[in-house]
């Protein structure tokens, strides 16, 4: 995802918690932490809190942040030696674009390559940066193999109701999720 991340002069002077602050719903790195389970430190006149990254994002472009509030600080645990991650965009341009839509996936696999956890954080899809819940649920338990990702696709439809707008229309918005998730079956088991 950095490798695509705005242009350079924005990436000289942005950072990581002005792109989670925004709360996008096509934030580049919002899905990243979410499928990374970030927890977000935050300061206050009281102190510091922590917030799951999935309690940080309200409502479309709004945070929990408090007038007195920055974000100062993201949490992101090491990755256990069974568990991949990876993330994909499609937009327009290569760079110096804003997402279409974007997905970043956690899973965890057994030693059978049955599935464990998954998280699919998808931004694009909704009015903020969601999970696919269903499809996770769909996949947990099972195999990691082409044709059950190719039966969890079915269940994007209804995870999301994606609306169209000037960047495409939402019949795409859900051809191309399906398409990421078998994107990721496809790095995730190289």
């Amino acid at each position: 995802m950095l490798d695509v991340f705005a242009s350079v002069q924005i990436r000289e002077v942005a950072s990581i918690g002005g792109n989670l602050s925004t709360a996008s719903p096509i934030g580049d790195l919002i899905p990243v932490m979410m499928a990374l389970k970030a927890k977000l430190k935050i300061a206050g006149q009281l102190g510091f809190r922590w917030v799951e990254i999935e309690d940080f994002i309200t409502d479309y472009r709004q945070n929990c942040l408090q007038n007195d509030e920055l974000l100062v600080g993201i949490g992101i645990h090491d990755l256990k030696a069974n568990t991949h991650f990876r993330t994909a965009k499609v937009s327009t341009r290569r760079d110096l674009d804003i997402s279409t839509v974007n997905i970043s996936i956690r899973i965890q696999l057994d030693e059978n390559e049955i599935v464990e956890e998954i998280i699919l954080a998808y931004g694009g899809m909704a009015a903020t940066v969601k999970r696919a819940v269903k499809a996770e649920q769909y996949l947990i338990g099972k195999p990691w193999a082409k044709e059950v990702v190719e039966e969890a696709k079915a269940y994007i439809e209804h995870d999301f109701t994606p609306i169209s707008d000037a960047r495409s229309g939402a019949e795409f918005r859900l051809e191309v999720a399906k398409n990421l998730l078998l994107k990721m079956f496809y790095e995730v088991s190289r």
